[in-house]
């Protein structure tokens, strides 16, 4: 779960966390991305790493639908088999979108998918700018197994995110606090996106259909 307001590096840090995705094979790691925006994650679509980019909140509750159907198959598999899934993150570039306008649907879903899916290696990262409780409610939020907190505006934002104050006392933009249940929150540092560096790997995997590892 990652919250911030707007301008405290949330994007940066889901692109930056996309970047690392590709220096896998896409046998290895793929990824499901909800964004409404269609902006900074936009050529990530292009990545033969990407089951799904859905855009309007109709595809995205049917992304949420299908993801759960991929983890009750993978657990019909896993009854019989040993397998080696790829691991697969399901991204939500604005969870607020969800929430303010479909919540009804949206958070049996993610509930659902919160509480059983890394067992599928089925992992979800959500983003918000808006770290209310009616938008991170505690059933849902207590199904992340990490919470990174960015600059806040108030610190009952910050407790809405990680638990405690003190998001709010962070430079706008760059640094975080992680926190992991049962463990010291630790503060740090986004770092910022290489755009070049994301135009080699997008490169190299539109002219390299076999999976190997990119050269760091």
């Amino acid at each position: 779960l990652i919250a911030g307001a707007t301008g405290s590096g949330k994007s940066t840090l889901i692109d930056g966390l996309l970047q690392t995705m590709l220096h896998q094979p896409p046998d290895q790691v793929k990824y499901i991305i909800l964004d409404r925006k269609f902006t900074t994650l936009r050529p990530y679509a292009q990545a033969p790493h990407s089951m799904r980019h859905a855009r309007s909140l109709d595809e995205m509750i049917q992304t949420l639908h299908d993801t759960i159907q991929l983890m009750n198959t993978r657990f019909n598999y896993m009854e019989n088999h040993d397998p080696d899934f790829s691991h697969v993150y399901l991204i939500i570039d604005e969870l607020a979108d969800l929430m303010t306008t479909r919540k009804r649907q949206a958070t049996p879903l993610l509930q659902e998918l919160g509480q059983l899916a890394r067992e599928s290696k089925i992992h979800i990262i959500a983003a918000t700018q808006c770290p209310l409780a009616s938008v991170i409610p505690t059933p849902i939020k207590v199904n992340f197994s990490a919470m990174l907190g960015l600059h806040t505006r108030s610190a009952q934002d910050s407790r809405n995110i990680i638990g405690a104050k003190g998001c709010e006392l962070l430079p706008m933009y760059g640094r975080g606090v992680y926190v992991r249940p049962g463990e010291a929150p630790v503060k740090v540092s986004i770092p910022m996106v290489d755009d070049a560096d994301m135009q080699r790997i997008l490169t190299h995997w539109k002219h390299n259909t076999t999976p190997r590892r990119v050269s760091a």
